[in-house]
């Protein structure tokens, strides 16, 4: 399955998922210098045992708590981002 993530009305990344395996690369888009228009980005593997994440050639392998107790963390963090995104925005 592929799948295009558009941000800002922007295509940014194109990701392929395939046997619950990701590929993430850059977009074709004109938004990336020519050096990184549709570059790899990473890969994430489900071993059936662990995560194997390989992003910008930095490799971490990840037991599946492990790996829940990140996603959580970057949720966090995203939520974060957002609700000081907003109140700043109010501010103004």
């Amino acid at each position: 399955m592929k799948i295009d993530i558009i941000e800002e009305e922007e295509l940014r990344y194109v990701a392929k998922i395939k046997d619950g395996n990701v590929n993430l690369r850059h977009s074709n888009s004109e938004i990336w210098t020519s050096h990184t228009k549709g570059s790899k980005i990473g890969k994430l593997k489900d071993t059936g045992n662990e995560i194997k994440i390989n992003i910008n050639n930095k490799k971490i392998e990840l037991n599946y708590g492990e790996f829940t107790e990140m996603l959580t963390m970057m949720n966090l963090k995203n939520y974060h981002d957002e609700q000081l995104y907003i109140e700043q925005k109010w501010v103004k």
